[in-house]
């Protein structure tokens, strides 16, 4: 038998080569035996792998956020599994996330789809009992597209067809190969934890979000999210386009302008519609909260929702959080050196309501504007709310009741923005909202903010980590909410992303998250940026914008 050396964990391993890494693992006392997946190389693989002689390798015990997404795509790869087996004549399809979990349909005639949700979940558990092996099974294109059209899963041969290699790994259970966007856990067994709840005209499968594999969240309906998913499912209705391979056949065919030109439009009869509601309010000042995660849009939504304001004959005020931060000198005294920008407190509330209430009583007021090279605020712009003035307050923390209660309720709208995607890879595996924002991210902190790709992915925990305990609790807060996310945007992004994340050494701690970020992409054929309005949201982030940031 022909040995093989390889590292795990910085240990130096002789191995028969026809072992898989699993079983590497698990006969090696020295090393741990609870891991979900591995990373080969500066790759993120699925345990089972086989190994080759040199490789290095590194497994991950944490159940971090690429683990948890990991888990993610297990689970509803299993759940898809089971579907076909036992509602063969049904189409399940994985729509998108909702409340810590991945909403779910069926296509059926009966309203009662109960007894689909009970037969799958027992199904599923039933399957996870087995143990059963989920092996990586690398194949050429040409057999992948052959496969995926002969068992009628037209969805991922589409997908695939524009798929740049022309080897694909895919993954084997019980005999039917199925594509992830991610290495999946080695086996149905390392799901210690699922649910299906009823929810809407389908059902949600849930799992246990980062920081803990054995607890399942408790379950908050999110009534307002829920709603803006199905607007803009009925906008990818319009544009007929409710995965992948639609946007590269429109880019192959030539109609991908006519697709940017009505979401564009679609963007803007939302904002028409929000100044509207703005202009129902009956007070001669009214407060407008826009809130967001990070990379949402909301600057280049204040600007659009300004220009429709005025085309209602209002007067108006714009307010940024952002230039509310502490000066540094304050933040690090209380913070230490390790400043976090992405809560509250970083803030200087006490400014910020007290400008806000002299406005409301008509005062004037010197806004600051935040110096981020000097770290403090400058004092230059004095402003006053005149009669039939709207005074719109944009940043993360929009729709935080420390802000939002300094104004009486009854001059107030409360706006949520984000970027929702509802474009799937296929039926089975969606596009995740953390993933779009991210790739948006990098581009504009790459073009504009002097940050680097790897700088961007390195602070994005800590961003998260805000927005789940900062922003995401009041977004069903809100009066409204838009869906700054464009269903052409990535194949516009593509080229500056990939470009970017090329320029991460495999050194770097990110360089795996890097990788499955170019994976995502690779997905995509790439358009020119050429027939993206000047004043759209995307070109906040790739630049080219006829606003002033």
């Amino acid at each position: 038998m022909e040995n093989i050396i390889i590292y795990v964990n910085g240990i130096k391993i002789s191995t028969n080569k026809n072992k898989t890494i699993y079983d590497i693992v698990k006969e090696s006392s020295i090393l741990p035996d609870n891991v979900l997946f591995i990373i080969k190389n500066g790759e993120y693989c699925s345990y089972n792998e086989y190994p080759e002689n040199g490789d290095v390798i590194q497994t991950v015990e944490e159940y971090n956020s690429t683990a948890k997404r990991i888990y993610e795509n297990t689970c509803a790869t299993l759940l898809y599994h089971v579907a076909s087996k036992i509602l063969p004549d049904k189409k399940l399809v994985i729509a998108h996330s909702m409340s810590n979990g991945l909403y779910c349909k069926i296509n059926s005639e009966t309203t009662n789809i109960e007894k689909y949700i009970e037969a799958l979940y027992r199904e599923l558990t039933e399957t996870i009992a087995k143990n059963i092996k989920i092996n990586p099974i690398k194949v050429s294109k040409r057999d992948a597209l052959k496969y995926f059209t002969k068992i009628g899963r037209k969805d991922t041969a589409e997908l695939l067809k524009y798929y740049p290699e022309n080897e694909i790994k895919l993954y084997e259970i019980e005999s039917v190969l199925y594509w992830a966007p991610t290495p999946l856990l080695s086996s149905t067994s390392c799901i210690r934890k699922v649910d299906l709840k009823s929810y809407k005209r389908g059902f949600i499968i849930r799992y246990p979000i980062e920081g803990d594999i054995n607890i399942i969240p408790e379950f908050t309906p999110q009534e307002k999210l829920f709603e803006i998913f199905n607007e803009h499912e009925q906008w990818g209705e319009i544009l007929n386009l409710s995965d992948v391979s639609h946007i590269n056949r429109a880019i192959k065919n030539g109609t991908i302008d006519e697709i940017i030109k009505i979401s564009e439009a679609l963007h803007e009869r939302k904002i028409v519609f929000i100044a509207e509601e703005i202009n129902r309010i009956n007070e001669e000042k009214r407060v407008a909260f826009i809130s967001g995660p990070s990379s949402s849009g909301k600057t280049t939504f204040m600007k659009r929702l300004y220009i429709q304001l005025r085309v209602l004959g209002h007067n108006i005020i714009t307010i940024s959080l952002d230039n509310y931060y502490k000066d540094r000198k304050q933040l690090i005294k209380e913070q230490g050196k390790n400043l976090n920008f992405e809560i509250p407190e970083a803030l200087d509330l006490d400014l910020l309501k007290k400008h806000i209430k002299a406005l409301i009583t008509g005062e004037k007021v010197k806004l600051p504007k935040f110096n981020f090279k000097l770290g403090i605020k400058e004092y230059t712009n004095e402003v006053k709310a005149s009669n039939n003035c709207v005074i719109l307050i944009e940043g993360i923390h929009g729709l935080n009741p420390k802000i939002t209660s300094v104004v009486n309720n009854k001059n107030v709208y409360k706006i949520y923005i984000s970027a929702l995607t509802h474009l799937n890879f296929d039926n089975a595996n969606r596009i995740p909202t953390h993933e779009l924002r991210l790739i948006r991210r990098i581009v504009r902190d790459s073009k504009f903010r002097n940050h680097d790709a790897e700088e961007t992915i390195h602070t994005w925990a800590k961003v998260i980590e805000g927005e789940k305990n900062f922003i995401f609790p009041f977004q069903e807060e809100a009066d409204v909410m838009f869906n700054s996310s464009l269903v052409y945007e990535l194949a516009a992004l593509k080229r500056y992303a990939v470009n970017y994340l090329k320029k991460i050494p495999k050194t770097s701690s990110v360089y795996p998250e890097a990788r499955r970020l170019m994976d995502i992409l690779k997905c995509f054929l790439t358009i020119n940026e050429k027939p993206v309005p000047s004043n759209s949201i995307l070109r906040e982030f790739i630049g080219g914008s006829s606003f002033k940031y």
